[in-house]
């Protein structure tokens, strides 16, 4: 069974292993199943990376006693501090020669999750397990900590750790994918926000601000003073946790083109106040004659 089990796998080919993992563990970890699940999983990671979700943790930490892929995606879809044995399994991976992704996707969430500072300190100054990609929510340690080796990164951060967060991204110079979240649900002063210190090929900012039609210029400008210098282009500008009706996000266009800055993708504005179809193609007719391609609406 484990040798004709079949797996799902992403637009890349890369496999998740699940399904494999879930026979291992049905088993109760019968040793032949699980030599016969380490040799399939060698047979088709070969080159590929191997993608384990929160639900396989522990069965895939029992897996590495017997093989370990060179690539390997770590898929948390929710609360990571519901799952402990993340930690541990990490603090295993560390000791390997793999390249790691660590996709922690609360960084999306609408309540506060906690910060996952302590998941990345196996992967700091660590000379054997290269970190390519990480999501997550980082306080200062966490910041501080980012693995240098880093060429994807995505964060949800405060305020008030932007110039911890410029500090570390002088030491990455393989980071070419950065994705800023920032938390400015107290509304904190334009003027205290330090500018990024980035270089790299793609960067995505999201703002999370509880902002109504009449307060878009604030919004714009958070987004203008992230900006790093010289550069006016975005993969995406989106708005979180807004109140905009579609008269703000009639402004929010307005603001964004009269500040010159653009978008590969989209500008995305989540609101709480419903858009509807009709009001969303208008502002969809005006993001294009403001060459900021397209407006993704969300309830937020």
């Amino acid at each position: 069974q484990v040798k004709t089990v079949e797996y799902d796998r992403d637009r890349n080919g890369n496999p998740f292993i699940d399904k494999i993992l879930q026979l291992v563990t049905q088993s109760k970890n019968d040793i032949q199943v699980t030599k016969a699940a380490a040799q399939r999983i060698e047979s088709i990671s070969a080159k590929k990376n191997c993608k384990v979700k929160q639900g396989s943790l522990s069965a895939f930490a029992h897996m590495l006693n017997y093989t370990c892929p060179k690539q390997i995606t770590l898929h948390i879809s929710s609360n990571p501090n519901h799952f402990p044995e993340l930690l541990p399994l990490v603090q295993i991976l560390a000791c390997k020669e793999i390249k790691l992704w660590l996709l922690l996707d609360h960084l999306y969430f609408k309540t506060s999750q906690g910060e996952d500072d302590s998941i990345l300190v196996p992967l700091q100054n660590n000379d054997k397990c290269k970190t390519v990609q990480f999501l997550g929510r980082l306080g200062q340690a966490g910041l501080e900590g980012l693995p240098r080796s880093l060429e994807v990164c995505a964060l949800r951060i405060k305020p008030a750790h932007v110039p911890t967060l410029n500090t570390t991204l002088t030491a990455m110079p393989d980071l070419w994918h950065l994705g800023i979240a920032l938390d400015a649900t107290n509304n904190p002063p334009v003027e205290s926000i330090p500018t990024l210190r980035y270089g790299g090929k793609e960067l995505y900012l999201d703002i999370d601000c509880s902002i109504g039609d009449n307060e878009v210029a604030y919004a714009v400008a958070l987004v203008a003073i992230l900006c790093p210098r010289g550069r006016n282009t975005c993969e995406w500008i989106s708005f979180w946790n807004t109140h905009l009706t579609s008269v703000g996000a009639t402004r929010l266009l307005e603001e964004l083109h009269d500040r010159g800055l653009n978008v590969i993708e989209y500008v995305g504005i989540q609101s709480k106040v419903q858009i509807t179809q009709d009001q969303t193609t208008e502002l969809n007719t005006m993001a294009k004659a403001f060459d900021l391609k397209k407006v993704v609406i969300a309830k937020w």
